[in-house]
């Protein structure tokens, strides 16, 4: 059994999106949303499914391993020069959390955080998250998707699914205007900078710990924003223009770039051999 699903790499990776899916939507239907009932913070609501990402990150590790797929999802040599691709998206966000930072003025303890405790523990959380949604989408999808398809299908595709994927949120009371907006951002900025880097890099290890950062440093941004004023926060955190080319295109552009470098390092790298 495990045999076939091994040979029908596409098939399995589909079927465990769609298990993965089900987690979430099955108990969701039986849920009933109280709109009166006050929203947890982005920091809370993380923290708040850690026994959940337990269970995933357990669940896609089993699989990985019963399968034998750990080099076919991405745990292999990094490819010669690559990990420098993942500094300017790091300085690009530092930046951002600077201005934040700047804007809130030193005014919220341990940037948006109610202690320590909180920070290590959503910290943790996130990595962890980081770990299983690239394993999923950019590990075990990528691999099935390269079964049958070529390079730049593969990568548009694994980020077309990552980001409607998120819909799903519409499911818990998420607003459909903003869920659209978290689709764009997770298919054309997130989704596609990640899928690239990991076909420039080789190794999917290091783009999980990038997607954690990156992570880490948009939900800290957008904790540090609650103090600032509200012409900044309705300009910074909702679909905007502004927020589109400060956040969205940048990204964006950069997949394209890494994706344009992999071509001339893919075509030395045949010329050598």
């Amino acid at each position: 059994m495990l045999t076939i699903f091994r040979t029908h790499a596409l098939f399995t990776a589909l079927l465990i999106i769609v298990l993965y899916a089900a987690w979430f939507i099955v108990p969701a239907i039986y849920i009933d949303i109280d709109p009166s009932k006050k929203a947890l913070s982005d920091i809370t609501n993380i923290i708040y499914q850690w026994k959940t990402q337990i269970v995933i990150f357990s669940v896609l590790v089993t699989l990985v391993t019963l399968l034998k797929w750990w080099k076919e999802v991405g745990f292999k040599p990094i490819h010669a020069g690559g990990l420098k691709f993942l500094l300017p998206p790091l300085l690009f966000l530092l930046i951002l959390f600077v201005i934040a930072l700047v804007e809130d003025k030193g005014s919220t303890l341990f940037f948006g955080f109610v202690n320590l405790k909180q920070m290590f523990s959503f910290l943790l959380i996130l990595l962890m998250l980081g770990f299983t949604e690239e394993l999923l989408f950019r590990g075990i999808l990528y691999h099935g998707l390269e079964t049958k398809f070529g390079v730049l299908s593969t990568v548009l595709l694994s980020a077309l699914i990552f980001g409607v994927f998120h819909y799903i949120n519409l499911l818990v009371g998420a607003e459909f205007y903003a869920t659209t907006y978290q689709v764009i951002h997770a298919t054309a900025a997130a989704g596609f900078m990640y899928a690239t880097l990991r076909l420039r890099i080789g190794a999917i290890w290091p783009v999980m710990l990038f997607h954690s950062m990156w992570d880490i440093g948009l939900i800290m941004i957008g904790s540090l924003q609650h103090t600032v004023s509200d012409r900044h926060a309705q300009a910074l955190s909702s679909f905007s223009i502004l927020y589109a080319l400060i956040l969205i295109l940048p990204a964006l552009l950069y997949g394209i770039f890494v994706y344009w470098r992999w071509t001339i390092w893919s075509h030395a790298l045949q010329e050598k051999l």
